[in-house]
């Protein structure tokens, strides 16, 4: 509201899909509601428009890439659009889509040359595919803009299923009292208990319809190392952290081979 201040936040939801940058697969993003693709953004123009947290990035055509989706059915004092992040569009913008047709793909294609400013790389195989979601409200008169989540604003039915797998508004939405007295401080989503919400529902209501008691079940250790990608030249001096909390490098050994080494 006009005259209010806020304490730093992150007025977006942070999308993690259970699909890895190494499996190969492409994922279709679709549009969430009717609407008009009212911009694109890539190369030089994703440039011009990423924020500070996104430096790492801006020499690569497509991770830096976005698009907004403006929804049909403007209200009467202002309009909704939908900004997609880190989605390549499949899409010109101006094009009127249907709440469901296909408007980008993941992952970039160029994903595996992207690098951190001290050259490491930026997204290793076994990391998943992420994108952004922020939904705002555009005011016609002189509020400016609102940012809301699209959890408040589902189908029912599209609700339903989500709640089904965990993913509610009391579940997913952080309270503005709650933000207020944890503010960001410039450093967002790194809270694993207090910043993601999993799909952990969805799981155990598979387990149930199987007969599976979870409390008897026992599993076999998996290996540690299953999913620690291929160390070659290509991805020298990248770091993985094992599941016991071990640290690796990918370095050359003595022979000139890649090999990985524990810190």
């Amino acid at each position: 509201s006009p005259g209010q201040d806020e304490t730093d936040r992150s007025m977006k939801h942070y999308v993690s899909l259970d699909v890895r940058y190494g499996d190969g697969v492409e994922v279709v993003v679709r549009a969430m509601a009717d609407g008009v693709v009212s911009s694109v953004v890539t190369g030089a123009s994703a440039d011009a428009s990423a924020g500070s947290g996104d430096a790492a990035l801006l020499d690569v055509r497509n991770v830096a890439a976005e698009l907004t989706l403006t929804m049909s059915g403007f209200s009467q004092f202002g309009y909704w659009d939908l900004r997609y992040m880190h989605v390549v569009p499949t899409v010109a913008a101006g094009t009127r889509v249907r709440a469901g047709d296909p408007i980008g793909v993941l992952p970039p294609s160029d994903w595996a040359g992207v690098r951190n400013a001290d050259g490491s790389l930026a997204f290793l195989p076994t990391h998943p595919i992420q994108f952004d979601l922020a939904l705002g409200y555009h005011s016609l008169l002189p509020f400016g803009e609102q940012l809301d989540s699209f959890l408040h604003h589902l189908d029912p039915a599209l609700a339903l299923t989500l709640g089904d797998a965990g993913f509610t508004v009391e579940e997913t939405v952080i309270a503005r009292a709650e933000r207020d007295a944890q503010p960001c401080e410039g450093v967002y989503n790194v809270e694993v208990d207090a910043d993601w919400v999993f799909g952990d529902r969805a799981r155990r209501a598979a387990d149930e319809a199987a007969g599976i008691d979870e409390e008897t079940v026992t599993t076999t250790p998996s290996d540690e190392f299953a999913l620690r990608p291929t160390c070659t030249e290509a991805i020298v001096s990248t770091k993985w952290m094992a599941d016991d909390g071990t640290l690796w490098t990918c370095v050359l050994d003595d022979a000139g081979v890649p090999t990985w080494r524990m810190d």
